[in-house]
């Protein structure tokens, strides 16, 4: 099963060999900005007073990856200061998040990673903010009026530029979209181990069938052409088998997988977020459940 993890949860976290050997801990966490992938680490002598030492750690050596420690088979994985496997990496932490248009969406205040196989990075948590501009005593009267969870990450802006606005909300409606994505996948994963949710696709329809989908995750990959099978009117569906002799109902139809899912999801009042290929389900859908 995928797990997540903060990317600021690995820092000064130990670096231990299968012996039980620990002499480093994690410094950085280095990125490769291009693919979403960890690289690697870089490492330091452990302690406040640990000074940067000419090794790395590329992701491909590490042997297991938790909340507690990294978990290396013995130190001859670590390679030298410029080793080509962490070339042209670096940290995120701090970095702009821009649209393809070149909306400015914040700042890079924390990395989600899904482990398991390749580390990949499925979320970014970015500095909130909420703006407001117009008429001086509007805004005051405005603030004032904002519940506390609001208020928290209100800023009054100068100007009344509509562009500068637009942006603005832009960037807090993101930020509100991915804290709530990663909150959402943690408690997938805390369902799927304590067994109330789906983790693959029939199971998904299947539970999807009988309304008990409380959020449906899914990954929409343009390219997957999957199908299932749907009853109208009704929730009920279900991937084909090629194998049954069984008479197919008069008012059955065929549709694809994921659009299948989605219509079951809307009609039984289910939550649903769409996630990235590397989090929630390995095969693109996944849910938790009501019961």
């Amino acid at each position: 099963m995928t797990g997540l993890l903060r990317a600021s949860t690995l820092v000064r976290q130990p670096v231990v060999t299968l012996d039980g050997e620990s002499l480093l801990e994690v410094k950085d966490v280095v990125f490769d900005r291009a693919s979403g992938e960890i690289l690697g680490f870089a490492l330091r002598k452990k302690g406040s007073l640990g000074g940067l030492v000419p090794d790395r750690l590329p992701w491909p050596a590490v042997h297991g990856l938790g909340p507690d420690a990294v978990m290396i088979s013995d130190e001859s994985v670590l390679t030298s200061e410029g080793g080509g496997d962490l070339e042209g990496g670096g940290d995120v932490i701090g970095d702009r998040v821009l649209t393809e248009s070149g909306t400015d969406l914040g700042e890079v205040v924390e990395v989600v990673i899904a482990t398991g196989g390749q580390a990949d990075v499925v979320g970014f948590e970015i500095e909130p903010v909420a703006a407001a501009a117009g008429d001086v005593r509007a805004v005051t009267f405005l603030l004032e009026q904002l519940p506390a969870e609001l208020a928290d990450i209100s800023q009054e802006l100068d100007g009344q530029s509509p562009d500068l606005i637009a942006d603005q909300t832009v960037r807090a409606a993101a930020d509100i979209v991915a804290r709530d994505t990663v909150s959402v996948l943690e408690q997938y994963n805390e369902a799927a181990g304590q067994g109330r949710a789906a983790t693959d696709a029939a199971e998904t329809l299947a539970a999807l069938s009988e309304g008990r989908v409380e959020t449906l995750l899914v990954h929409d990959d343009p390219n997957d052409d999957r199908t299932a099978r749907f009853e109208r009117p009704g929730l009920a569906c279900s991937i084909p088998d090629p194998s049954a002799t069984d008479p197919v109902p008069a008012d059955a139809a065929t549709g694809r997988l994921v659009d299948v899912a989605i219509r079951s999801a809307l009609l039984s009042d289910a939550a649903i977020r769409f996630v990235s290929a590397h989090a929630g389900s390995p095969d693109g859908l996944g849910a938790t459940l009501r019961w």
